[in-house]
């Protein structure tokens, strides 16, 4: 989480006409109660209490140049008398930049005298400050023009060296300009000390007092407009990857885009920057200050390769007037606007993918069409994005379930009749049939090398039907050799809450065909969805059947270790297998959404013949009981399968069986307390249990406390 707070062009001179905001003509009205630093403090003070009542920790104030006016050393009083009245800030926690009015036009450029003032009122007073010619360089500095948080780096630019620099004229005499122009020398230091803050996906702002581009359509006809080496400049804030520049000196509010191409490369697309030019504060009302919000103090964790800020614009608003700031969310990511027809997303990762994706949904509310969505780190869609909607106790365990039943070759519960269908059954061979996706896998290399998953017949018969329609198998060369593009094809498609899923699957598919080896020293390439329709319904991607069926796909071990524990399992084991127990039966006989979604079937009848076995075994006895109450589950159950046909019915049913799971479970924590007392005979007789099941005791990937490892909700 990062909050900034940018102002900038306060310019706390003497308490002239310059900052007076009252039309008196009488001279009797108290100027200090409506002067500019009046607004500024009273709108410092709000921002504050803004913050206090959002909860949010002020971590950076960024002042980006002209404190004072014309080099007036009462304005710097007035700053750090302002500071210490309103204690919004610590000294290293404010970023100061100088502006032209803060440096002395007496001095000249690149001596210590230029910026003697600005230095004792801001670096000396334990602020940060950029690099300044003539003082920091050659030689030792005490400079910290690099802030690094915990969701960005932040560089100041010290862009005033030049203002009031002595040229002479050809006519005879001087002239004295502004101007604005960074050194080559700090441009070198600013490159050192950046290569200590390289964190991957953090947000990158640089903070300076000069204008890049005009930012209003007025005519400026003077000398040194703009920056010198302006060309350099933007080169170099190109080369860094900084997202964002934030300026002053204009005094205007204004957020625009900066468009940096590289002059001998006409293909390569120009890197975006966000320029965010800062009002000077003058008069109620009026826009005086900037909060930037950066990674979760925007409500959502920060993304690499998809950075976004949250911009709140805030005006001069009286004492007894709360600020209401007006929200700006700016993505930093896409340089290329879409129509409104397509969209298109090329990312580096999945999670930067799904990020963008949010953001397309955000902006563009109902249904879209056309989305094309492609993924270049394949690997990066076998996690679970950091900002995923779906609200789970451990979301990693959740999706890796989700993907692996999707993609089960033959699962149960499909066999069974219980679910309609899945993804894998239609992908992968099983026994001696042969897979669509192997067949498939020898086309690559031509564009024949596809899978359907669903039929004409099939969608037109009224029955359940795959939204994933079919997969498309590329293989792409470039720079580095031949790889493997998956490409899927989707009718409709949830992003908020599917997308991820379907991503991964398209890996899966990926490492399946790479694994078979047909096509020889083949990498694997980009993950690619295609949907004709995308929708954001935030439906949770089902697994099929209660947890105890789908253990039978996807942890049948679990399901083993639970009758081994009631059968043969130690005294310091009980609570493990009694929590075990609980929390897979914990979704039989309950409603989802005011409905019964499930009755167990598989489960229960793998569960019966793993305890029969261990009761066999040893002659266990102890489960004699437990065995005989979940056969009144699975009778139960089976009946309420294959008789239910109404709401009320089923709600019934479920009722019932919700009963006889408080049975099973009491007669679980019998059996294991009758089995101490065989232990103790065991003991004494010599006589031992035998040895587990290999899996017993580990779910090494699959925690029983939490229970949306058990099912979505």
């Amino acid at each position: 989480m990062s909050v900034i707070l940018h102002i900038s062009d306060l310019h706390l001179g003497k308490a002239d006409a310059w900052e007076r905001n009252t039309d008196d003509k009488t001279g009797f009205v108290p100027q200090d109660e409506n002067s500019r630093l009046a607004v500024i403090k009273t709108s410092l003070g709000a921002v504050k209490e803004h913050l206090q009542a959002q909860r949010l920790e002020l971590d950076t104030l960024l002042v980006s140049g002209d404190i004072t006016t014309e080099h007036d050393s009462e304005g710097f009083d007035r700053f750090q008398a302002l500071l210490d009245g309103i204690s919004i800030a610590t000294p290293d926690q404010i970023v100061a930049v100088p502006g032209n009015h803060d440096v002395d036009w007496g001095s000249d450029p690149g001596t210590s005298g230029k910026y003697e003032l600005f230095l004792k009122h801001t670096r000396a007073a334990g602020m940060r400050t950029p690099f300044c010619d003539g003082v920091d360089f050659p030689g030792a500095t005490d400079a910290k023009p690099v802030v690094e948080l915990d969701d960005c780096v932040i560089a100041a630019v010290n862009s005033a060296n030049w203002c009031g620099v002595t040229v002479p004229a050809s006519s005879g005499g001087n002239h004295v300009y502004d101007v604005a122009r960074v050194s080559e020398a700090q441009l070198e230091f600013l490159t050192d000390a950046l290569r200590d803050h390289e964190a991957a996906g953090k947000v990158r702002l640089a903070v300076l007092h000069h204008h890049l581009l005009p930012v209003t359509e007025d005519e400026e006809a003077k000398p040194f407009e703009s920056f010198t080496n302006l060309a350099r400049l933007r080169a170099w804030i190109s080369h860094h990857g900084f997202h964002a520049v934030l300026h002053g000196h204009k005094h205007r509010s204004v957020l625009t885009w900066d468009h940096i191409y590289a002059f001998d490369d006409h293909v390569t697309p120009p890197t975006r920057v966000l320029v965010i030019s800062a009002p000077t504060p003058t008069s109620w009302g009026a826009p005086v200050c900037r909060i930037i919000r950066i990674g979760d103090a925007t409500g959502r964790k920060i993304v690499a390769h998809a950075p976004r800020l949250e911009i709140d614009m805030v005006n001069a608003e009286r004492h007894e007037r709360r600020i209401e700031p007006g929200v700006t969310t700016v993505d930093l990511h896409d340089p290329t606007p879409r129509p409104p027809a397509l969209v298109s997303i090329d990312a580096e990762t999945a999670d930067a993918a799904y990020e963008r994706l949010v953001s397309e949904l955000g902006r563009r509310p109902g249904r879209l069409l056309n989305v094309t969505c492609l993924v270049r780190q394949p690997e990066s869609a076998e996690q679970i994005p950091t900002n995923f909607a779906g609200e789970l106790a451990n979301p990693q365990v959740w999706f890796e379930d989700a993907v692996a039943w999707w993609q089960k070759p033959a699962p149960s519960l499909v066999a069974s009749g219980d679910a309609p269908f899945n993804h894998g059954e239609r992908l992968y061979s099983t026994g001696t049939a042969r897979g669509q996706l192997d067949t498939a896998a020898e086309m690559l290399g031509s564009t024949k090398a596809v899978v359907f998953l669903t039929s004409n017949s099939e969608l037109r018969s009224g029955r359940p039907a795959p939204a994933f329609v079919a997969v498309q198998l590329v293989k792409a060369t470039d720079a580095e050799g031949d790889r493997l593009d998956c490409v899927g094809y989707f009718r409709k498609q949830d992003l908020t809450l599917w997308w991820p899923v379907n991503i991964a699957e398209l890996r899966a598919i990926q490492k399946h065909v790479l694994d078979l080896g047909t096509e020889g020293a083949v990498r694997a390439g980009h993950l690619v969805t295609i949907a004709t329709e995308a929708i954001h319904d935030y439906v949770m991607p089902e697994l099929s059947g209660t947890t105890v069926d789908r253990f039978v796909d996807l942890r049948p071990e679990i399901l083993m270790e639970m009758a081994y524990g009631a059968a043969h399992g130690r005294a310091e084991q009980r609570d493990h297998i009694n929590v075990l127990w609980t929390t897979v039966f914990s979704d039989i006989g309950k409603l989802k959404d005011g409905t019964v979604k499930d009755f167990p079937s598989l489960g229960i009848a793998m569960l019966l013949e793993h305890l029969r076995v261990f009761r066999d075994v040893g002659d266990r006895r102890n489960v004699d009981v437990l065995i005989k109450r979940l056969e009144a589950v699975y009778d139960r159950a089976h009946r309420a399968n294959h008789t239910s046909k109404t709401a009320s019915e089923r709600k019934k049913f479920a009722q019932e069986l919700f009963d006889l799971i408080g049975g099973v479970l009491d007669a679980v924590e019998r059996s294991m307390s009758e089995q101490g007392v065989d232990e103790t005979v065991a003991s004494a007789g010599g006589g031992a249990a035998p040895a587990g099941p290999a899996s017993a005791g580990t779910g090494a990937d699959w925690s029983p406390e939490s229970p949306d490892d058990v099912r979505p909700t």
